[in-house]
């Protein structure tokens, strides 16, 4: 499951925001999605490596479920943005399980996050790697419960699943850097919904 070491870095806390990288390849291409989070709970015997478990085996599978086999997540990467310095990291490989041709590297399909107010625009996500057989005319039209399930998995709280004082529970946002750190300040938006776009976009930018 796992092919590298876990590299906890300085320390993790409630309140920070964190940054996650999900990094893979796709038809010779670098291929990242970050997704950006609060600490909603951290336990006092909490380990923020179990957060990755949770990025590895639950949050990737989702993904995957949308993409080719082509398609390979190869890491995953914790940042505390509001530390500037604290980090962790695993090396994965969780492929795509759709057996058919995929659509070119830089074609994706696409997420809005959706927000509650004004305090940032809307993030985004685009997906590469999704099939030829799912797109007809420019219009992208995914296995709809993979899909949903991606969706409310991308607008809810991750959690390590543990009891305290060992949980961790980290809430999806929109984040916009107020003031650099450290400890660096940044207006954070709750992200209220996710919702696919049907129109394919381009991998030109992953960030939210």
């Amino acid at each position: 499951k796992t092919t590298g070491k876990d590299i906890p870095r300085m320390a993790f806390a409630e309140d920070d925001v964190l940054q996650v990288k999900l990094s893979g390849t796709y038809l010779g291409q670098d291929i990242q999605n970050i997704l950006t989070y609060n600490i909603v709970d951290f336990g006092l015997s909490a380990d923020i490596d179990t957060i990755l478990d949770t990025l590895e085996d639950f949050l990737l599978p989702l993904f995957v479920n949308l993409q080719v086999d082509g398609m390979e997540w190869t890491g995953v990467r914790i940042d505390n943005l509001t530390d500037t310095l604290s980090f962790a990291e695993r090396a994965v490989s969780v492929e795509g399980v759709i057996l058919t041709a995929g659509m070119p590297s830089y074609v994706a399909g696409g997420f809005t996050k959706l927000v509650g107010s004004k305090l940032t625009r809307p993030g985004a996500m685009r997906l590469a790697g999704i099939p030829e057989d799912n797109v007809l005319d420019n219009t992208w039209s995914p296995n709809v419960p993979f899909r949903q399930s991606l969706e409310i998995a991308l607008g809810s709280v991750l959690s390590n699943g543990l009891a305290p004082p060992n949980e961790i529970n980290i809430d999806p946002i929109v984040a916009r850097l107020v003031t650099p750190g450290p400890p660096a300040v940044y207006a954070e938006n709750k992200i209220s919904s996710v919702a696919f776009r049907s129109l394919i976009t381009t991998q030109n930018s992953r960030k939210q």
